[in-house]
């Protein structure tokens, strides 16, 4: 009889074991793609603040030869405005990490 029963706690431990190894390397694989997303966000975000610095370099330069006329200068200079606060929200939030 104890035999049996210890056959029996054997056999759920084991099943329970199964279940939980089934299970780690479900999360594992969900892991593992939410890195892949996480690396593909990151290149693009990277490729963004590239082509906004390159942008913002070209509008800067714009405004200090005075290529803009008065109306287009005034929405240049807020396009920059805006460009240096992201930068900053940006950098402050990975300086918190």
């Amino acid at each position: 009889m104890i035999d049996e029963d210890l056959n029996t706690y054997y056999e759920l431990l084991y099943q329970q074991n199964e279940e939980l190894e089934l299970m780690l390397q479900s999360q594992s694989d969900e892991i593992e793609k939410l890195q892949q997303k996480l690396a593909v966000q990151k290149l693009k975000v990277c490729k963004l603040r590239q082509a906004g610095r390159s942008m913002s370099g070209f509008i800067d330069e714009m405004i200090m030869n005075d290529v803009f006329q008065d109306e287009v200068l005034d929405q240049a200079e807020k396009a920059a405005t805006r460009w240096q606060a992201v930068m900053e929200l940006v950098s402050t939030k990975r300086s918190r990490k």
